[in-house]
């Protein structure tokens, strides 16, 4: 028996055949249903809800569900089941789909970049977005125009037609569209269009004038690049451009700099730049035009009150100011034309140049030569031979000399009386007495009527009373010649006509009738005096008066002329001018020529300017030749020696080049040879320094007077390489070459002084030794100062002091310094502050006491500190300055053994475990026999004591056995206390033959040394009962020893 097989009836699958399960209202949807196998159909399930039976299906087994237009009531979660159809099976709901419908949505539009406004040639983006699902493609629309643009972003390179609002719609499946995007505006100009601009005058100009042109659009968005002939400019030494490129300056044109300039905008903040703009043309004339200078009216020759004017133009360029000149002198006009009534100083050559901007001046133009007559003043002149006539001869007088006679008329007078004729010429045919007198005449130029002359001066026909004489004049008019220089007389009359000469020397009559006498083979035999007179007539001879005489010498040598030399140095600089200047002071009219090496030099002139070009030596003469003969004689040689400008070096004056600021460096600038000859110049980093001086803050120097010295106040800011020029004293021009340079170093702050002192110690004792040590650790050249409580101590690098007092305690510190006089640098150091205290003394104490001095021969001496109060010092002892070997103690012993001398006796505490280590040396104390001494004191003192007790008791016994009666007559009682004149008479004490009062006064002394005395250890004051009674008996003794009555 077969068994049947029982399965599960498989569940359907639901799959989405469409690309979205979020869908909008009109879009299409399709799922499928599938199962295992062919044999099944299906029905569809909405939210559970079976589909209506209205809704097609491709197939009729009903696995595809395709809704080609949704609307959102079909909306929902979508399910399948499968029925078998063959058997009554059907299985369980598949998984479901949910689908989502959405009304349509409206795309987000944006751009990028957001400008409302760009321009031709940019790139706008714009981006569609559907905020649902995805799977769209897009329309795009300008101006609400389809575009056929189907993807989310829509690029545009910018036209003018681009500009429109722009907006766009998605679209997706078989029809489904979203609403249209919002509109968005894009505005789309031409870039502006830059214009070159000129703000300065010209666009046409010469080398070194200056160019400025601005790039200009109407907005500050832009900046701008230039252009040459096509060619991209950027800024350089001729050529600034701003940081913008809105302003093009050439400070100095050059040929180089001429051509079409344009420039270019472009956008600060976006890639967008203008087309170049229309160029502007810059011409640099390389070379200045000539003027021309006219003149009107055009005569050569005009007169005094006539007005002449002068026309400058110049046909290159525009913008021209012109100067004018005469003879070589600036005249007041600045137009182009000048205007000038003419006065008797206005003659001359006029010329005039053209001027503009400060910067460029033409050549001068031609010169016009104008010549400025006085209105000439006529003359009568006699043209017959002489004016001293006879009856019946002819006189003739001319009116003259007039250039163009024909241009004049004229007026005759006599004796101020009108003659009537008006030609040039007065003849008077046949002279008679009536004709003598004083004939003048007066000129009218014709066509130029202010031209009118004054009459001349009156010229008189006379006939001579008395001889005339003749006037000697010389050629060459010199007094002194030289041999064979030529020479000749004549003699000249100014009277009439018609003579002849007759001629002298030294009174002697000369072989010669003519007006002119040549001296034949001038020698010094020639020399004298020559004189002539005149004489005419054949028939009636007359003859005039001697000439004046001419003193003539002829030397027999020939001087040289002097040859003097500017600057007068044999030794002069490569590229220095030499004025040679040649004089002969005998006689007079001398041309000068010049010899160089030998060699003649085509120049005439008493002074020749000569260029010192090569090192090398050269010989020069001068010739000194007459003007009016050929005679010449040469001048002493002048050797010029020409070398090379010296290059000076610098030095430096200060002993380092390290230095602080503030401190003085002095750098010398010099040459090898005649230093003292030049003056010198200096530059830093190849800047020049002024004479005042760095200013730029920059750099605060002095000079000394010549400059060879440079002195710097340093700072930071003079830190470089300095150079220097020497220029000669004499001849400034004289200039040369920087010096190689040398560095300076300038630190940034002052140098750290360090003080130290040893021992290290803020609190000393008097005696101690202390050493300060003061030092810089950067350069050298230091030297010290020391200061205590601000006033100057020492010197020197270090600084001790060897035994400090109380007054040694102060403050101290150090100042490090270098240089000389006003060159001084100081720095300081930090201050160190001692105390110095006064150092513990000790005192030497008699421990024998006076009980004792029969008992012993020894003394017992104490050490004990007083200013101290610590417990932990131990004693030296020194005898006679030196020091008793024995150990640390704070008695000594003195015994007649060890000190049979009677030596002084020092102590001084020491100790090793605190400060200070020692104390002072005591007070010495002198032994000199103090026992014996004390030992004859309280003898004296005994005796002393028991004779005066016996006395006293005396006089008591006698006073009451001796009282007399009362009827005796009283006895006259005997005194027996003498008073001092009475004790001055009796004899010395015996006592003061033992003791002296120097001993008395030694004891003293040594009690006062010794301070106390001890008795059973017990220490008592020298000042005891028993001291003071030997003081007092001591005292109270007369100067002869005796004792002194109680009676004064």
């Amino acid at each position: 028996m077969v068994w049947p097989c029982i399965v599960d009836v498989p569940v359907p699958t639901v799959k989405l055949l469409s690309r979205w399960s979020d869908v909008i209202v009109n879009d299409e949807v399709s799922l499928s249903c599938e199962t295992v196998g062919p044999d099944w159909s299906f029905s569809w399930f909405r939210d559970g809800v079976p589909l209506p039976s209205n809704i097609p299906f491709s197939d009729p087994r009903r696995a595809r569900l395709t809704i080609s237009s949704i609307s959102k009531s079909l909306q929902g979660r979508y399910t399948c089941r499968a029925q078998h159809n063959t058997r009554r099976v059907s299985s369980g709901q598949s998984q479901p789909i949910t689908i989502t419908v959405h009304d349509a949505p409206t795309p987000t539009l944006s751009k990028n970049p957001t400008l409302n406004k760009m321009y031709v040639g940019e790139n706008v983006t714009f981006t569609c977005a559907v905020p649902l699902s995805s799977g769209w493609t897009y329309k795009w629309y300008k101006n609400d125009a389809l575009i056929g643009q189907t993807n989310p972003t829509l690029s545009v390179r910018l036209k003018l037609s681009d500009a429109g609002e722009y907006s766009c719609q998605g679209l997706r499946g078989n029809g489904a569209e979203t609403l249209t995007s919002d509109k968005m505006a894009q505005a789309v100009d031409d870039v502006p269009a830059p214009f070159v601009k000129l703000h300065s005058q010209w666009s046409d100009v010469f080398v070194n004038e200056a160019v400025a042109l601005r790039c200009e659009t109407g907005s500050t968005e832009w900046r701008f690049s230039w252009f040459r002939n096509g060619q991209p400019l950027s800024g350089d030494a001729s050529l600034d451009i701003t940081e913008q490129g809105s302003s093009l300056q050439i400070a100095s044109a050059s040929k180089g700099h001429m051509g079409d300039y344009s420039c270019k905008a472009h956008h600060k903040t976006r890639d967008v730049q203008s087309e170049p703009s229309q160029p502007l043309h810059v011409k640099v004339y390389e070379n200045t035009p000539k003027p021309t200078l006219t003149k009107t009216p055009k005569y050569d020759s005009l007169y005094v009150g006539e007005r002449v004017h002068f026309a400058c133009s110049v046909d290159v360029a525009s913008g021209w100011t012109f100067k004018w000149f005469k003879s070589n002198r600036e005249i007041k006009g600045s137009d182009s034309s000048l205007s000038v009534q003419l006065g008797p100083f206005d003659g001359g050559e006029y010329s005039c140049t053209g001027t503009r901007g400060g910067r460029t001046n033409t050549e001068s133009s031609d010169k016009i030569t104008l010549t400025v007559l006085e209105i000439p003043v006529p003359q009568v002149k006699p043209l017959t031979p002489w004016l001293d006539v006879f009856p019946s001869e002819t006189v003739e007088l001319g009116c003259g000399d007039f250039s163009a006679a024909q241009d004049w008329t004229y007026e005759w007078q006599k004796n101020d009386r009108s003659v009537s004729w008006d030609q040039a010429t007065l003849t008077i045919s046949s002279a008679s007495a009536s004709h003598g007198g004083q004939y003048k005449c007066q000129a009218t130029l014709k066509g130029r009527p202010p031209v009118i002359t004054s009459f001349s001066t009156g010229l008189t026909l006379t006939v001579y009373d008395e001889k005339p004489q003749p006037v000697l004049v010389q050629d060459p008019d010199y007094s002194t010649l030289f041999p064979n220089e030529p020479m000749s007389f004549h003699c000249h009359i100014n009277v009439s006509n018609g003579w002849e000469f007759v001629w002298y020397k030294n009174k002697e009559p000369l072989q010669s009738k003519q007006v002119t006498y040549k001296v034949p083979s001038p020698a010094a035999t020639q020399s004298g005096s020559y004189t002539c007179k005149a004489r005419r007539g054949r028939t009636h001879s007359f003859s005039t008066n001697l000439s004046q005489a001419k003193e003539v010498e002829i030397r027999a040598d020939a001087p040289e002329p002097v040859l003097s030399q500017t600057p007068q140095a044999e030794k002069v600089y490569k590229g220095e001018q030499v004025t040679f200047e040649c004089k002969q002071s005998v006689s007079s009219d001398w041309e000068y020529h010049w010899i160089k090496n030998g060699q003649i030099i085509p120049f005439v002139s008493d002074v020749y300017i000569m260029n010192a070009t090569q090192p090398q030596q050269e010989v020069y003469k001068c010739k000194a030749k007459r003007k009016k003969t050929t005679f010449e004689t040469e001048s002493q040689p002048k050797v010029i020696h020409i070398s090379e400008i010296p290059i000076p070096s610098v030095k430096n004056m200060t002993p380092w080049l390290d230095v602080f600021p503030t401190e003085t460096v002095r750098l010398g600038c010099g040459v090898q040879t005649g230093a003292s000859d030049w003056i010198y110049k200096w530059s830093k980093d190849g800047q020049r320094i002024s004479h005042e001086g760095e200013s730029d803050e920059s750099v605060k120097t002095e000079r000394n007077e010549d400059g060879s010295v440079l002195t710097i106040h340093s700072s930071v800011s003079h830190k470089g390489k300095y150079s220097c020029m020497a220029q000669l004293k004499a001849r400034r021009r004289v200039k040369s070459t920087y010096s190689p340079a040398i560095g300076l170093q300038v630190y940034d702050a002052k140098p750290r002084v360090e003080l130290i002192h040893y021992p290290e110690f803020n609190t000393f004792y008097t005696d101690d030794s202390v050493s300060f040590f003061c030092g810089v650790n950067v350069s050298s050249g230091w030297e010290y100062l020391w200061y205590k409580n601000n006033h100057e101590r020492a010197s020197g690098p270090n600084h001790t002091i060897r035994h400090v007092l109380t007054s040694d305690g102060a403050e101290y510190k150090c100042t490090a310094k270098r240089g000389r006089g006003d060159a001084v640098f100081h720095t300081h150091s930090q201050s160190v502050t001692i105390e110095v205290k006064e150092r513990p003394s000790v005192a030497i104490l008699l421990l024998t006491g006076w009980s004792e001095v029969f008992s012993t021969d020894s003394l017992v001496l104490k050490c004990e500190a007083k200013d101290s109060e610590d417990e932990d010092w131990e004693f030296r002892w020194f005898k006679g300055g030196e020091r008793i070997n024995q150990s640390l103690s704070e008695k000594h012993t003195i015994t007649p053994q060890n000190d049979p001398d009677q030596s002084q006796y020092k102590c001084q505490g020491v100790r090793s475990t605190a400060r200070p280590s020692y104390t002072k040396h005591s007070e010495p104390l002198k032994t000199n026999n103090l026992l014996l001494k004390r030992r004859v004191l309280l003898s004296i003192s005994g005796c002393l004591v028991f004779g005066l007790c016996a006395v006293f008791i005396g006089c008591i016994v006698l006073k009451v056995l001796r009282k007399p009666g009362d009827n005796q007559e009283k006895t006259e009682e005997v005194d027996l206390f003498l008073t001092r004149a009475e004790l001055s008479k009796h004899a010395p004490n015996p006592l003061t033959e033992y003791i002296t009062d120097d001993d008395l006064k030694n004891i003293a002394d040594e009690e006062d040394e010794n301070g106390t005395l001890s008795c059973d250890s017990a220490f008592l004051p020298i000042t005891s009962n028993e001291d003071e009674a030997a003081t007092s008996e001591s005292n109270n003794t007369t100067g002869n020893g005796e004792m002194v009555s109680f009676k004064q």
